[in-house]
């Protein structure tokens, strides 16, 4: 069913009158205050769509799985946080939040959503804190952080994580550990981060799986830019990277040496810096001549 922009719809019918619905729309629903409390009788439910539905301050508390639900997508919803019995979804394997600009908290329970593969919480500008043991959720594979304020956990534990976007946050070295189990990860965006230690970028590199790196705009509170020339030395030693983002680094001055995997090097609008040695442009040319 698509009501995808029914801002005449104000209320709905209890869900037990429709049991087979398997999709339901209602993106852009902005007079609609509530979804009826009834939604554990849409017992074969695959996807709902709630995005823009701006009067939604809440998601009905749930009673037991629904349906077999995939997909949850609340974007631009007003909801402060999430029923403590999302955790009986145990077939979503998608959870949209993003630009929830009044969520607050997301609470520990959500790591027992076992399936969930996609967690995007972009621009949730009052989010508090997010659980400590993410870890716990096995099956993660894109996590989405975008100008999230608050502090990370270490999300070192997640082994089959494959994308993880963390642009605008302020980093510390807990987020990624050194003996971590990231042994997936292939795309990590870190633009227009904090980077106020070392240790950040050191522990980074050691992600033999890594494919992409994004370090668009990154700056430091370190005078210059020798700080942040020290912290990308470790590149050459990702031998699967392919494409490596610099742009708008306006502190560095040197890029050091490249992995020979390295296909794609963007560095526009880094004013003044020096490309890689010359040895190390060879390389990659050879092996991209190779493969």
């Amino acid at each position: 069913m698509n009501l995808d922009g029914s801002q005449q719809l104000i209320e709905m019918s209890e869900f037990s009158t429709m049991p087979n619905l398997e999709i339901l729309f209602l993106s852009g629903c902005v007079n609609l205050e509530t979804l009826p409390g009834d939604i554990h009788k849409l017992k074969h439910i695959l996807r709902l769509h709630c995005n823009g539905y701006s009067k939604l301050t809440r998601f009905p508390k749930i009673k037991r799985n629904i349906g077999k639900l995939y997909t949850l997508v609340l974007d631009e919803t007003t909801i402060k946080e999430l029923p403590s019995s999302i955790e009986l979804l145990q077939d979503l394997h998608h959870l949209y939040l993003n630009n929830c600009k009044n969520l607050e908290s997301i609470l520990d329970s959500i790591c027992n959503l076992s399936s969930l593969r996609t967690l995007m919480l972009n621009g949730c500008s009052k989010l508090g804190k997010l659980p400590e043991d993410l870890e716990r959720m096995p099956c993660l594979e894109n996590f989405y952080l975008r100008s999230i304020s608050c502090r990370l956990p270490s999300l070192s534990g997640l082994s089959h994580l494959r994308i993880l976007c963390l642009d605008e946050c302020n980093l510390i070295p807990r987020v990624i550990k050194r003996d971590n189990h990231l042994n997936a990860l292939e795309k990590l965006s870190m633009g227009n981060c904090s980077l106020n230690e070392g240790r950040v970028l050191n522990k980074i590199f050691h992600l033999c799986s890594l494919k992409v790196l994004d370090l668009s705009g990154v700056f430091n509170t370190e005078e210059g830019g020798i700080f942040l020339n020290d912290m990308l030395v470790g590149i050459s030693q990702m031998s699967n990277l392919r494409a490596l983002c610099l742009s708008d680094c306006k502190k560095i001055s040197q890029i050091p040496e490249i992995p020979a995997s390295l296909r794609q090097l963007d560095v526009h609008c880094s004013i003044g810096t020096s490309l890689p040695p010359m040895h190390s442009l060879v390389n990659c040319l050879t092996s991209a001549n190779q493969g």
